[in-house]
């Protein structure tokens, strides 16, 4: 069984790792506003883009996951029966 304070460092890394994320996506917003408003191309740029937010939700499930684990780790015992 996973420990739990591993699985509270993994939430913390993996809350790092999203916010970076969400940055990153939001930059990336930014830059295909600024190139199609120059009037070039986007499709490099919005590609880039889509693979940022597919990561992005790849670690919003990996989050997910982690937090079920930990609900699963401090849930109470079921009672036995006697």
């Amino acid at each position: 069984m996973a420990d739990l304070q591993q699985e509270r460092e993994q939430l913390a890394l993996t809350e790092r790792h999203i916010a970076e994320g969400e940055a990153r996506v939001a930059a990336q917003k930014l830059l295909v506003a600024r190139v199609s408003a120059l009037g070039q191309r986007t499709s490099t740029a919005t590609d880039m883009l889509r693979s940022l937010e597919d990561d992005l939700q790849r670690m919003r499930g990996h989050r997910q996951a982690v937090i079920e684990a930990i609900d699963r780790l401090t849930a109470p015992a079921p009672a036995r029966r006697p």
